[in-house]
């Protein structure tokens, strides 16, 4: 799929992500942080210590948007979707079990004692110019 193409050319990039979610207090926050995709599930995969203030905004509200790019001076790409807290060693060995195509640079410096935040992505749009078009959304389970 093109769209996972591009969003794996761009986190090869950089790495960086711009997680936005909304804090305990009700205001939406962005935390730049380094972010992995995980192509055979589709999935994206950041790591943050236990105790960083989004761990509990997003234990609070799922709902998050990580923006990818910008591929140039106006245009980006956003994934919009539902985060997933890994939290103990039980989960992290059974993820890494299903991860076959890893990136080994990410973990052989993975931290144990952090957590994993992993996105379940409902959408996918390109922002360009004013415009926004959604380029992958998720198929309800009843289609």
């Amino acid at each position: 799929m093109a769209v996972w193409s591009k969003l794996s050319e761009l986190i090869q990039q950089n790495n960086v992500v711009h997680v936005t979610y909304i804090d305990l207090d009700g205001y939406p926050q962005i935390a730049p942080m380094y972010c992995y995709l995980c192509k055979p599930l589709n999935r994206f995969i950041v790591n943050c210590r236990p105790l960083a203030n989004k761990v509990s905004a997003l234990q609070a509200n799922q709902k998050a948007t990580w923006y990818f790019g910008p591929i140039d001076k106006y245009n980006l790409l956003y994934v919009q979707g539902n985060i997933k807290i890994i939290d103990n060693k039980f989960q992290h060995e059974l993820f890494l079990k299903q991860w076959i195509e890893t990136d080994s640079q990410y973990f052989k410096n993975f931290d144990p004692t952090h957590l994993m935040l992993m996105m379940d992505a409902e959408k996918i749009v390109e922002s360009a110019q004013g415009e926004r078009t959604i380029l992958w959304q998720k198929q309800s389970k009843q289609e």
